[in-house]
């Protein structure tokens, strides 16, 4: 499934425009449909992995 900006934002409680600048950044794979943006959520499940492993809770 893949997932629109907006929607990555919400799960992830930031403004749309952070996940734009994780994905120009490669952080969050992505891919282009015509001039939107779109987030395997595969891929968004291995960028929260990540970011728990960095910061884990206490």
């Amino acid at each position: 499934m893949y997932l629109r900006l907006r929607e990555v934002a919400e799960r992830l409680n930031v403004h749309r425009n952070t996940i734009q600048t994780l994905c120009e950044r490669g952080e969050i794979p992505a891919i282009k449909v015509g001039s939107q943006t779109r987030i395997p959520e595969e891929e968004l499940n291995k960028y929260i992995e990540r970011q728990q492993k960095n910061f884990p809770a206490k």
